[in-house]
């Protein structure tokens, strides 16, 4: 399967698939930042990269480790703040979080 960029409007979502017993550690995430999702951007929404990037994605360790940080800084990209626990974004989290209690 070959991931791509899904546009709505000035918004993109990136999906990709990763091999069997893959994980993601903050040195693949931000290769990933650099070699999949920027090019993506850049075929899918010409001139995004340009006008500034906003990434929103959760408090993984990859997400919020130092080397992920300074990749997203060194693209001049910006992230939003996702607070520590969220249950108005995650619905389906914080139904799970209650049912476990």
């Amino acid at each position: 399967m070959n991931p791509d960029v899904d546009v709505q409007w000035k918004f993109f979502f990136y999906c990709d698939f990763l091999e069997d017993q893959r994980t993601i550690n903050s040195q693949y995430y931000s290769e990933m930042l650099e070699h999949k999702v920027r090019p993506a951007i850049r075929r899918k929404r010409r001139g995004l990269l340009s006008k500034g990037v906003i990434l929103q994605h959760d408090n993984a360790h990859p997400h919020t480790a130092q080397l992920t940080r300074d990749k997203l800084q060194e693209l001049g990209w910006e992230v939003l703040p996702h607070p520590a626990y969220s249950p108005d974004l995650a619905p389906s989290d914080f139904y799970r979080a209650e049912y476990i209690r």
